[in-house]
């Protein structure tokens, strides 16, 4: 018994040893690391780095790091950091915060930058700001900002090119971005979110060869936002691997050589905005519900659907929508608002122009339309008596009228067959069975007792009424 307890004390000794090592041991890993410029700020004097003819400052108790018209151009090397990753500013361990003073610049591009990033935050937040509208412009051999956290970019101008082969542009776990111009170049994706991407009062110039706005799990919201988007080699120009919002005044220019303009698996939203869209695939496309309100869409497939939706598309308000598609047997299902339209073309189907579609079916995995005219006759010709009118159908929600089909002639009035009857008054004598008149005619003795008989029947009823209205 004695040996066992005794093993018990040790063991427990041995863990509470550990224990206390523990926080010790974590603390020493968590030690905030923060490169600029190829240097420590952390360890420099006054936590301050030259760079250029300006500077950058460290404020390690509200982790801002304050560019001032700062011109970077190197970047950590092996060693530096407990990973092998690069970056002219390199952040481990700490969130981070930049304050753009000025005009900045970070310049790593080249095969000497060993596909070094121009901001790299490794699993924590990224926030971009700037009181005044400060400019950064990156160019880099990997993607010119990473973070393993969430990124804000506020009131700033960012010109971004990643250069090297298979490059992406910007990249992080979110996207929250306000009042910011964005100039993107890149040979890889654009921007990759991996889950929501919220923008609003920005404005997107992105070209890159495979999709330019890529969130991947998220959710994809923009308001009062311009985007002018362009691919050219794979992917969509905006995909979203959940819902779509774009509204309040936003404006799209998207285009995608090989693929859709814009897409998701999920529902798209479309609100007080202008659209011009197009792509191999259809312009604009969603598995889920597809609703466009006070907006105008053009919409243009090269070898397909112009709009596509493969569950319900709804046009309301004042929506002015124009899809144009090629190849396809239908183009799309629409359930527009009094006075909306939508005009379309599929396989010269004039059919479909300014047209409301009230009914679809599903055939493999398409919605091909079903189109039902609103018919109402219209009269080319009246018809007379000698010679027949003409009159055709017209749909009063699209283009389509009927042929021309004959009236009937009217029916002359048939003067009538009656004649005058050819019997005279009779010759014939009062038969002398009838005794002669006394003066007093027969049909008048029936009147006067017909309306004695009345006068009764009205005094017994007022009689009653005062009867009854007096009880």
């Amino acid at each position: 018994m004695g040996k066992i307890k005794n093993r018990i004390i040790s063991l427990a000794a041995a863990c509470l040893f550990a224990v206390g090592l523990l926080p010790s041991a974590v603390s020493a890993d968590d030690e905030p690391i923060l490169f600029v410029n190829g240097k420590d700020i952390i360890a420099a004097e006054n936590n301050t780095v030259q760079c250029g003819t300006g500077k950058a400052v460290y404020d390690a108790a509200t982790h801002t790091l304050t560019l001032d018209n700062a011109q970077i151009t190197e970047h950590t090397k092996d060693g530096d950091m407990p990973t092998t990753g690069r970056g002219a500013i390199y952040a481990m361990y700490t969130p981070l915060n930049i304050v753009l003073v000025g005009d900045n610049s970070i310049d790593i591009d080249g095969d000497n930058y060993q596909y070094a990033y121009g901001i790299y935050v490794w699993e924590q937040n990224l926030t971009i700001s700037s009181e005044n509208k400060g400019s950064l412009t990156i160019a880099s051999n990997n993607r010119t900002i990473e973070a393993q956290g969430k990124v804000t970019i506020d009131n700033v101008s960012l010109d971004l090119t990643a250069a090297k082969a298979d490059c992406d542009g910007m990249g992080g776990e979110s996207f929250e971005i306000k009042s910011s111009d964005i100039k993107l170049r890149s040979d890889g994706w654009g921007i990759y979110s991996e889950n929501d991407f919220n923008v609003s009062d920005s404005k997107f110039d992105i070209q890159s060869p495979l999709n330019n706005i890529m969130v991947d799990e998220g959710k994809l919201t923009a308001s009062n936002t311009k985007f002018y988007v362009k691919n050219t080699m794979g992917g969509c120009a905006i995909y979203a691997g959940k819902d779509i919002t774009i509204e309040n005044g936003s404006y799209v220019e998207a285009e995608s050589e090989p693929d859709c303009a814009i897409f998701t698996p999920e529902n798209i939203k479309l609100d007080n905005s202008e659209f011009h869209l197009k792509g191999w695939y259809p312009g604009i496309m969603s598995s889920g519900d597809m609703e466009i309100k006070d907006s105008k869409v053009e919409s243009k497939s090269t070898d397909d659907i112009g709009i596509w939706s493969r569950s319900n598309l709804t046009i309301i308000g004042n929506s002015e929508v124009k899809s144009n598609g090629i190849g396809a047997a239908g183009e799309f299902a629409i359930e527009p608002a009094d006075g909306s339209y939508a005009e379309v073309s599929a396989d010269g189907n004039k059919s479909l122009a300014k047209t409301r579609i009230i009914m679809d079916e599903v055939k493999d995995d398409f919605y091909y339309v079903i189109h039902k005219h609103t018919l109402s006759w219209v009269i080319d010709k009246e018809p007379t008596v000698n010679e027949e009118g003409i009159k055709h159908e017209e749909c009063s929600t699209c283009d389509y009228k009927g042929e021309a089909v004959p009236i009937d002639k009217l029916t002359p009035d048939t003067p009538s067959d009656d004649k005058p009857s050819d019997d005279k008054p009779s010759d014939d004598k009062p038969s002398d069975d009838i005794p002669p008149a006394t003066g007093n005619n027969p049909g008048t003795v029936i009147w006067i007792a017909a309306i004695a008989v009345c006068g009764a029947a009205v005094t017994i009823t007022s009689a009653c009424r005062y009867k009854k209205e007096n009880r």
